[in-house]
């Protein structure tokens, strides 16, 4: 174990070398449930001494206390595989052609013997092997941070139930991180935001919301300024590339690739299931509520989306002048009362609904004609 633990942190990197620096994950299985994720460095070409490829190496091994890692595991594993250790990653590291990013919760047996949910996460610049601090991802921090800090304010708290003994997310912490396409999510330890399984929470900032703050220096300019936008009308049934969680896909193979809200919310036709991942807050998947099979057997009848910035139109900013603007005149109006609203799980307001193809687009608007969520709904089963 320990010899292959040792190839794994540095996948030979030769003598000579200078290029760019790919990370590698090799995830370790041990009884039960338990498993480790370990990162190491590829080989790659180069002819000078690499000492960037040593430097990411190091980092990682450090930083996600990989050895004791699986030395746990293996304990584990002599002991019966009798209680769950091993790494939440709730969702994958990401990695382009300049930086690497990965977050890491930690749940059970902790290196120091003590149990709990510890998180970790480590950005590193593939060219230089460093790590790359909070600081430098934005022109000014501190605006940055006091935004992060208001959206956590306004849409995280209020939501956070009264029978949470561990819900400290203000002030937010900015030393464990990772970003991927989506966004910036930001990891609490679990003696400050603690979910009721006992794993530590997290809060993910979509891009867009964070844009404003990010210079064309900084090194995530490129993942903040990704969107390529598309016709909304020939855009297929799913938000970005989530296609598991379309429309007519079944609950249940939607549920083996993403984690979905143990009990769903309910409107007047369909049963509502959240996606519980912290870069899609926001997302949630529609089934018949009145379907003659099993959940898992049902298919999505619709998705809607209440965080988004989708093909030119996002919520919270897009004005209802725009969206006509960009489509013409909806197909239809509907106006939602705030009982009605609260039947559709919608803040009161009008909805515009255009009849596409395969299926109705809906974007409802907030009583101050600003759009709150998009919805893509089947016709024959939703409307």
């Amino acid at each position: 174990m320990k010899r292959f633990l040792a190839a794994l942190l540095l996948l030979l990197v030769p003598a000579n070398a200078l290029a760019q620096i790919k990370v590698k994950e090799q995830v370790m299985d041990g009884e039960g449930e338990n498993r480790v994720v370990i990162y190491a460095v590829e080989e790659h070409e180069g002819e000078e001494p690499d000492e960037a490829a040593l430097k990411a190496a190091m980092l990682l091994e450090e930083r996600f206390m990989q050895q004791k890692s699986v030395k746990i595991l293996e304990r584990s594993g002599v002991q019966g595989g009798s209680f769950l250790i091993g790494q939440f990653m709730q969702m994958p590291p990401y990695q382009d052609e300049k930086i690497f990013s990965a977050g890491r919760l930690w749940y059970g047996e902790q290196p120091d013997g003590v149990d709990g949910c510890s998180a970790a996460a480590l950005t590193i610049d593939l060219e230089t092997g460093e790590e790359i601090p909070f600081e430098s991802l934005f022109q000014n921090a501190d605006a940055a941070v006091a935004e992060m800090e208001a959206i956590i304010e306004r849409d995280i708290l209020p939501n956070i139930s009264d029978y949470m003994e561990f819900a400290e997310l203000l002030p937010m912490p900015t030393d464990v991180f990772s970003v991927n396409e989506t966004g910036l999510t930001v990891y609490y330890q679990d003696d400050a935001y603690r979910n009721f399984d006992g794993v530590s929470g997290s809060v993910t900032f979509y891009w867009y919301e964070l844009a404003e703050f990010i210079g064309q220096d900084s090194p995530v300019y490129s993942l903040a300024n990704q969107e390529e936008e598309q016709d909304v009308k020939k855009a297929p049934g799913y938000f970005g590339g989530h296609e598991a969680l379309g429309l007519h896909k079944l609950l249940g193979d939607a549920g083996e690739e993403y984690p979905l809200a143990e009990d769903p919310d309910y409107t007047r036709t369909t049963k509502v299931y959240t996606i519980e991942r912290p870069d899609l807050r926001g997302y949630a998947v529609e089934i018949g509520r009145y379907a003659d099979t099993e959940d898992e057997k049902t298919p999505i009848c619709a998705v809607r989306h209440s965080r988004i910035s989708w093909n030119g139109l996002t919520t919270g900013r897009t004005m209802r002048q725009e969206i006509i603007d960009k489509l013409g005149e909806p197909n239809e109006i509907r106006t939602y009362t705030e009982e009605q609203a609260a039947d559709e799980l919608f803040v009161p307001g009008d909805s515009l609904l255009y009849q596409l193809q395969e299926y109705t687009l809906e974007l409802h608007l907030d009583e101050a004609g600003i759009l709150a969520c998009v919805r893509l709904g089947d016709v024959e089963n939703l409307y």
